[in-house]
């Protein structure tokens, strides 16, 4: 490795100890080689350390850091601190980077970032590797996430849905220091939000290649849809306070509607928990910002007849944009 890498590769960790090993060995295992990895420790009491440390001791690339904020953001925010390398990439400590995954990208970098696509795994197992996943794509329940992905990311495209997980990313460090890093005032969505401000910088570009494959499982906070979609709601209404002209210029209605859109999904799920009241004042907040969603409306009716339909699912995947905890 050179003095200063290519790459800095920053996992964020917390509790995840055997999860975290399979991770930490995509990472070294990829066909780019010239690349720093931090792992910095969200506060874990499961030894992620001794861990981290005994790997350490094979691999002159890996650093250690005990992060003294919690949460996601703060994590990630200390590794970009600590990076050394002019491109920054993001893996999640339950999720497995394609072994060409950081070459994929670096042959593409473009400010303030380049994307490529991710495919959803499910599986516990912290023994499955990439090479599982693409060998039997149906035993995993494998598919691309998000099922589409754009010649390229616009500001207008991410107002409309989120559209890139971090690990399917590789990110100019200058640029995330221009945006501002990580917002520790997100309890979720805080890669949502920042893709906001990173938009503003430029287009992302994007390539039709897989780089990531990303777990799901039962212990991720980004199983609480009712969590991401009030956290996604509020980056998008504090982005509006903040540039009202790109609101009026993506089309006010249609922001109108995303907005009606994640209150609807926030209904559901109180309704869903037994929550009734909330779950009326909250449709009722929805259907304020869009009259014509008819699931809101649907909703409602179940409710004053005390028959909720489960089957009425809202159509966003959980945690579309927020991180896998």
């Amino acid at each position: 490795m050179s003095s200063v890498p290519l790459i800095s590769v920053v996992i964020p960790t917390h509790n995840r100890r055997e999860l975290l090993a399979s991770s930490l060995a995509s990472v070294q295992a990829q066909t780019l080689g010239d690349i720093e990895i931090l792992v910095v420790d969200d506060g874990s009491t499961d030894d992620t350390e001794g861990l981290v440390r005994e790997v350490m001791g094979s691999d002159i690339r890996i650093s250690y850091v005990r992060s003294a904020i919690p949460g996601v953001a703060a994590a990630r925010n200390l590794g970009l601190s600590q990076a050394h390398a002019s491109w920054i990439y993001y893996l999640d400590d339950d999720d497995l980077a394609h072994p060409k995954g950081l070459e994929i990208l670096y042959t593409r970098v473009r400010h303030p970032a380049v994307a490529g696509r991710a495919w959803r795994f499910a599986s516990s197992s912290p023994d499955v590797q990439p090479v599982d996943v693409v060998a039997d794509p149906r035993r995993f329940q494998a598919r691309p996430w998000p099922p589409t992905l754009p010649s390229q990311v616009t500001i207008r495209d991410l107002l409309t849905a989120p559209r890139i997980p971090m690990g399917a990313a590789l990110f100019s460090r200058q640029a995330l220091l221009t945006a501002g890093g990580f917002s520790s005032k997100r309890r979720a969505a805080e890669d949502y939000d920042l893709w906001l401000r990173l938009a503003l910088l430029g287009v992302i570009s994007t390539l039709d290649e897989v780089v990531v494959y990303c777990r799901q499982h039962q212990v991720q906070t980004s199983r609480d849809q009712r969590l991401h979609s009030r956290e996604t709601r509020l980056v998008l209404e504090s982005f509006a306070k903040t540039h009202p002209r790109l609101i009026a210029a993506h089309g006010r209605l249609r922001f109108r509607r995303r907005l009606a859109s994640l209150w609807r999904e926030e209904a559901y799920e109180l309704f869903r928990s037994g929550l009734p009241r909330e779950g009326v004042a909250t449709a009722l907040r929805g259907l304020v910002r869009w009259p014509g969603e008819w699931r809101l409306w649907a909703y409602l009716a179940a409710a004053a007849l005390r028959r909720f339909p489960r089957n009425l699912r809202p159509t966003t995947l959980v945690a579309e944009n927020g991180d896998s905890r």
